[in-house]
Order: C-alpha cells, then structure tokens, then sequence
C-alpha cells in the first residue's frame, strides 16, 4: 500500500530558493525565513543555515531529501558602521590585488626602460632589488598591458601609447576598437574613453577610468619621460579614488561616537586626528 505524498511536500521543488535574514538580538541569532513568515534561534552563527532548514521543514512540512535540496540565500545582518568597515575592508582587498597586477606591470616596464638605457642585467637587478635572474625574465616578459578590474566604482583599462609624428597613438590591446590618435595626451584620453565605453557596451554615462602605459622596449626619451608622467597620474587616481569614502567613514563614526557620548579628545585618539579635525568632524 503506498503512501500519498504530503501537499505541501509534494509542492516543493529541489530547486526552491529561500531568502533567510539573520541579526544578533542579545546573545542569540534571530533567524528569520519571510517565505514561511516565522522565525527562530541559533547560538552561534555556523548554526544558522540548518535552524533555518529545520524551520522549513517544519513549516513546510517537508522529506529530510528535499529540506536538504533548499537552496537559501543567507543575509547576515550587522550594524551599519561595521557594515561599512566590512564593505570598505572588502574594498581594499580588491584593490590590493588590483595594485598587485598593476605593480608588476611597472617593474617590467622600469625593467625594460633600464635596459633601453643601456644598463646592465646584473645592475638592473640591484636597482629593482631582485636577482639578476628575474631582472632577466622581466625584461623578456610580455607585458600584458590591460588591466579590467573592479574599484568599487568604475572599470580600469590600461591602454599603450605610441608617437607618430606629431601625433599620439593609443590603444587597449584586448578590447578591439578602443583606440585613439590625437595632437594632445588630454584629447587622447577623452578620445579613449568614448572608444572604451562603446568597445566594451558601457552605459552612455560610464567614465572608465583609463590608464596610460608605454609598451617595453621603448628607448625614446620622449616616451620614457611620459612613463614617469603615467606613473605620477596612477598613484594619483589611486589617492582619488580612496580619499571620498575613507573621508565620509571617518566622519560618521566621529558622530556617532559623539551621539555614543565620547569626548571629541577621545574622538581624536580614537580616529588618529588631531583634536580640530575631530572638532570639525562632530559638528
């Protein structure tokens, strides 16, 4: 004699997606899963996931089979500065692994520019601080000049330039159609982005931020003294693009350890400002 399936079991699929939001509430973790509109408790947060299944099972009255096939979307809730702690940490992160890229990109170049000059392997390693094997292989890798990565705002492209005459060329090797010529390295740039946003399908309103390079090799002095130029405007955009957000940071946890009742001296200490700035953050 078989047993028909339960209705609401029967109605469940091993592919159902269930949204399930947690947040502290004293010492305990308010598990809340809108679909079934209950809730439940976990002590710790690796228990989460299975109260939230047990609650399922429950509410859906379900085979421990199919409660095992839910997929759930886990939302942790925190406070909002640590909210912002952890989406500025997550940040960083990226962008460390960006600047790594982007680091390697120049010692090849610094590399490569040294041994145009002439200088010899085993000096150029010294200068660079590695041995003169590696000097050796950064001289003869291919430098990958494109960078596409996320800064928490907008793309980065790396385009390599050239001279012609008069005239400055460019193009983002990877990305066809992102390229640019003219008179002056300003209307290159804006040129360049246009090309970018239309090479890529961008929005109409995207401003990649695109980074100008020279390629190895490259002995003209010319050339060599806009490296120097591009190097100066990347730590630039870097400082830039880091300055906003680590600013509005500071500010508002300054007020809301003012709201907390701290002193603005312990603000200060607290932040690493001098006691005006803290003065002038908290008011």
């Amino acid at each position: 004699m078989s047993t028909a399936p339960h209705p609401a079991a029967a109605s469940v699929s091993t592919s159902d997606t269930y949204q399930v939001h947690a947040e502290r509430d004293g010492k305990f973790w308010f598990v809340t899963v809108p679909a079934v509109d209950r809730s439940t408790q976990a002590r710790h947060l690796r228990e989460i996931e299975q109260m939230a299944r047990d609650l399922i099972r429950v509410m859906r009255d379900l085979t421990d089979e199919q409660t095992a096939a839910l997929v759930l979307e886990i939302d942790i809730g925190v406070p909002p500065v640590a909210a912002a702690l952890l989406a500025r940490a997550r940040k960083l992160s990226a962008d460390a692994d960006r600047l790594r890229r982007e680091s390697a990109i120049a010692l090849r170049e610094a590399a490569s520019a040294l041994h145009a000059d002439g200088m010899p392997v085993r000096d150029i390693g010294g200068v660079l601080g590695v041995s003169h094997q590696r000097a050796h292989q950064l001289i003869n890798q291919e430098l990958v000049p494109m960078e596409i990565t996320a800064t928490g705002r907008v793309p980065t492209y790396r385009a390599v330039l050239a001279r012609a005459g008069d005239h400055w060329l460019a193009q983002v090797p990877g990305l066809p159609g992102a390229h640019a010529n003219a008179h002056t390295l300003t209307a290159l740039r804006a040129q360049l982005i246009d090309a970018v946003v239309l090479a890529a399908d961008l929005p109409n309103d995207a401003h990649p931020d695109v980074r100008l390079g020279i390629a190895p090799g490259v002995a003209d002095p010319v050339m060599l003294r806009a490296r120097e130029a591009f190097a100066l405007a990347d730590l630039r955009a870097e400082i830039e693009v880091d300055r906003p957000p680590l600013a509005e940071l500071i500010a508002a946890h300054a007020q809301r350890l003012r709201v907390e009742g701290w002193s603005a001296e312990d603000i200060a200490g607290a932040l690493g400002v001098a006691a005006d700035e803290a003065e002038r953050l908290i008011h």
